[in-house]
């Protein structure tokens, strides 16, 4: 069905931006304990992939909902 490719999708970009952000945070940890000035930026990066995991959960629930009614 095309709402289950849809939610798969959701699910699939879910985990992108999981491991993209557990990545970059741990990077960015790293770089700070090593006294690197990449810190900053990786930071940054983390909480812009927080604030997309954050939109792309509410959007799966909100199709979630959509396609169960």
């Amino acid at each position: 069905m095309v709402e289950d490719g849809k939610l798969k999708s959701f699910a699939l970009n879910i985990l992108t931006a999981v491991i993209g952000t557990i990545c970059f945070g741990v990077a960015s940890i790293i770089s700070y304990l090593n006294g690197e000035s990449a810190a900053l930026p990786f930071a940054f990066i983390t909480i812009v992939s927080a604030t997309s995991l954050a939109i792309l959960v509410k959007d799966y629930f909100e199709a979630r909902s959509k396609f169960k009614n």
